[in-house]
């Protein structure tokens, strides 16, 4: 399988199960707002989970849109440890990023 192949099933992947995600947004909401209707709780939920969603949604578009395809790159070229080091580097660094903001979020 051809590099291109890869990356283009790989991303027909990516792509479904973000399909797949935001349509089960819409099932979770659909049902909150049957249980609950427009009342506090239900906007107080709504607020909490504005940010980590956004917050992820960012993160994740970077991954999929920039990482993927360099460490792809890095991969056609047989330069596989260097691949893996900077995809390691990034999610070390996601991940810092996410363990700095919940914090804050906690506190």
């Amino acid at each position: 399988m051809t590099i291109s192949k890869f990356i283009f099933n790989a991303t027909l992947v990516i792509a479904f199960f973000k399909l797949m995600s935001l349509a089960l947004g819409v099932v979770r909401d659909a049902a909150i707002a049957q249980q609950f209707g427009t009342t506090g709780f239900s906007d107080a939920y709504f607020m909490a989970i504005k940010l980590p969603n956004m917050v992820h949604g960012i993160i994740g578009g970077v991954l999929v849109t920039v990482v993927v395809p360099v460490f792809a790159e890095y991969l056609s070229r047989g330069q596989r440890e260097e691949g893996w080091k900077i995809f390691k580097t990034v999610m070390t660094l996601v991940v810092l990023i996410f363990a700095i903001i919940s914090l804050i979020g906690v506190l």
